[in-house]
């Protein structure tokens, strides 16, 4: 996701706390997968889990309208199911219908069982639904609700993602650069991730790191057709300000 070419600068004030303070500590797996969280939740059954694992291949695929319309008549059945609230968030996210992305989030965030099991999952949505807000420009919000997770998990993933974004639109470059480095120690191939790096660094100078991690996701087993096109794109875009030419051999 190309955030940081879509938002507006935050406010002054709006700001997480300095991620080196974070006293919390877990295992580098900490950050979880979001996709094989939905299917590690509790309250459904073996039908439940058929049908949602068919909605993420359905997704893998580009088809979100027909996952959308699914995933609505899961939900009319099953209300108070987080899981399928949490998908229906992160495809809708795609294409950007925001106000729903916050709706579903919080739902999921509402039902999810408040266990140690599911704990890192709720850090999660956590971090998601700051990133939400963040589309709105409700910067304040992004920023309290990305303080939270990160108190409940320093090393989730999406939460860092959050807290670096806080910091790089509010100027504060460093701080981001420590939310980066703590979530690539988590998750080195998080594609979300490398895809904030990617603008991060474009847009904020280092166009060497930008391009090495453009060449990351293009190489990488598992990359999205959207992460792969956004890569793609900013190698190209490098290639027409004549800054490494040589770089768009890689695709030719």
């Amino acid at each position: 996701m190309n955030f940081f070419s879509r938002f507006k600068k935050p406010p002054v004030g709006a700001n997480v706390r300095d991620a080196g303070s974070d006293d919390a500590h877990v295992s580098n797996d900490a950050g979880g997968s979001r996709s094989s969280s939905l299917n590690n939740g509790r309250g459904s059954d073996e039908n439940l889990a058929s049908e949602i694992s068919g909605i993420e291949e359905n997704v893998r695929q580009g088809h979100y309208t027909k996952s959308v319309q699914r995933l609505r008549e899961i939900l009319e059945k099953h209300p108070n199911n987080w899981k399928c609230h949490y998908l229906m968030a992160m495809i809708l996210d795609k294409i950007f219908a925001v106000e729903e992305v916050i709706h579903h989030m919080k739902l999921a965030l509402e039902h999810i069982p408040s266990d140690d099991e599911l704990k890192n999952e709720k850090v999660d949505l956590m971090g998601q639904l700051s990133l939400a807000y963040a589309k709105e420009d409700k910067w304040q919000t992004m920023a309290d609700i990305c303080q939270k997770a990160l108190q409940l998990n320093a090393y989730n993933v999406t939460a860092l993602r959050a807290g670096a974004l806080v910091c790089a639109l509010g100027n504060q470059y460093s701080n981001a650069a420590v939310y980066y480095k703590r979530a690539l120690e988590v998750c080195p191939t998080d594609l979300d991730l490398l895809c904030d790096l990617i603008s991060f660094y474009y847009l904020f100078g280092n166009w060497d790191l930008m391009a090495q991690y453009c060449l990351t996701v293009t190489k990488a087993s598992k990359y999205t057709q959207d992460s792969f096109e956004y890569a793609k794109w900013m190698l190209t875009r490098m290639y027409r300000l004549s800054v490494v030419p040589f770089l768009f051999l890689f695709f030719i």
